[in-house]
This record gives structure tokens, C-alpha cells and sequence, in this order.
């Protein structure tokens, strides 16, 4: 197979054979090359599906988020906005309920996963507002099913 014969082709700095010398060797355009790698990325992604993956408990938490400007001189809390609740919308199947409020869908194995993934969306909320000199005033999560509140001290459901 041609492929196998880039191992051995001359590097760029960062160790992979450039461009040029791909499509030389093989002798096919760049497209044609980058539409093979893609096509074999999705056949290999979907082949490796793992059915302990597809027993994940999934959880409808209600986040609400309440941001405000760092200081008087600071602008961008619309901004800060827009971007968590994106954020929430295309990461976590969000829905937006109103300007604070979002319902998102959290797929977990076990509290452990479920507490890694919460407080990587906290992370990432918390990050948002602080590039933007904007604050989180208050922050709540809800559990849509049973009312339980996350405890952000504890990481854990109250």
C-alpha cells in the first residue's frame, strides 16, 4: 500500500512528512488525500463503538447562571452570556429557557464521571466570564427529575 510507504519520507519540523512529498509518493491531489483520511477516521470512529458507552445513565440538570460586569468599568455580560449558553447548547443538548436558565443532558457511567463532567462545565463557565472581566454572581444546578440541588463545595447532590 502507498501509505505505508510516507514512513520513511523526509519530515517537516514537526514530524510528519509534508504535503508535497505525500502527494508525490502517492501520486494524488491534497483533497483527494484529506477526503481518504476522513472517510477512514469516520468508518474507524464508528466501527469502535462501545456498548458500555451506550449503558450511560444520562441526567436533565436545569443551570442556572446569573453573571454581572467585574467592575463599573467593564463591559461584556451579554457577551458572557451568549457564549455559556452556546456553550451549553451544542456541548450538552441544552435547551435555553430563559436569559439565566438552561436545561442540559448529561451523559455519565457513575457519580465519579458525573462529578468530572459538572465541574468541567463549572470550569468552563467560570473561564468564559473571567476572560471577558465579567464575574459569576450565582450559579445553581438542578436536578430536573428528583429537584436535588449540586453542592459546589462538596461536588455532590443535596
Amino acid at each position: 500500500m502507498k501509505i505505508a510507504a510516507i514512513a520513511h519520507l523526509r519530515c517537516n519540523p514537526y514530524g510528519h512528512p509534508s504535503w508535497n512529498v505525500v502527494q508525490k509518493t502517492i501520486k494524488c491531489s491534497r483533497s483527494t488525500i484529506s477526503s481518504a483520511i476522513k472517510h477512514k477516521s469516520l468508518a474507524v470512529s464508528t466501527q469502535c463503538a462501545d456498548p458500555e458507552v451506550e449503558a450511560n445513565k444520562s441526567v436533565a440538570i436545569i443551570l442556572w447562571v446569573h453573571v454581572e460586569n467585574g467592575s463599573k468599568f467593564t463591559r461584556g455580560k451579554k457577551a458572557v452570556r451568549e457564549k455559556i449558553a452556546w456553550m451549553l447548547l451544542t456541548n450538552y443538548q441544552g435547551q435555553k429557557l430563559n436569559d439565566i436558565e438552561t436545561r442540559i443532558m448529561i451523559q455519565f457511567a457513575d457519580d465519579a464521571d458525573l462529578k468530572e463532567q459538572i465541574d468541567e462545565i463549572l470550569d468552563e463557565i467560570y473561564q468564559i466570564a473571567d476572560f471577558r472581566n465579567c464575574e459569576i454572581t450565582d450559579l445553581s444546578l438542578q436536578e430536573e427529575s428528583t429537584g436535588r440541588y449540586w453542592d459546589e463545595c462538596d461536588g455532590g447532590w443535596k
